[in-house]
């Protein structure tokens, strides 16, 4: 999927987490992005959740997914 952006100049995004929760083993992070064209404009916009699992001491993504914007 990432090679595909980068084919179609979709060069940078941008996240912000706007709510996250769990304990010490696993962590839930709900937040909004976007998505940049090389010339600077959104392409895209949505929420992404991703469950993030403790494993060796260190966090890893356990589950990623998103939520596209329905365009108007």
């Amino acid at each position: 999927a990432f090679g595909s952006m980068i084919r179609d100049s979709i060069t940078g995004s941008s996240f912000k987490t706007t709510h996250l929760w769990g304990d010490n083993q696993l962590l839930v992070e709900d937040g909004t992005g976007i998505w940049f064209h090389a010339n600077g404009k959104v392409v895209g916009r949505g929420r992404y959740l991703l469950v993030w699992k403790k494993d060796d001491g260190n966090w890893k993504i356990l589950r990623d997914t998103w939520f596209p914007e329905k365009k108007q």
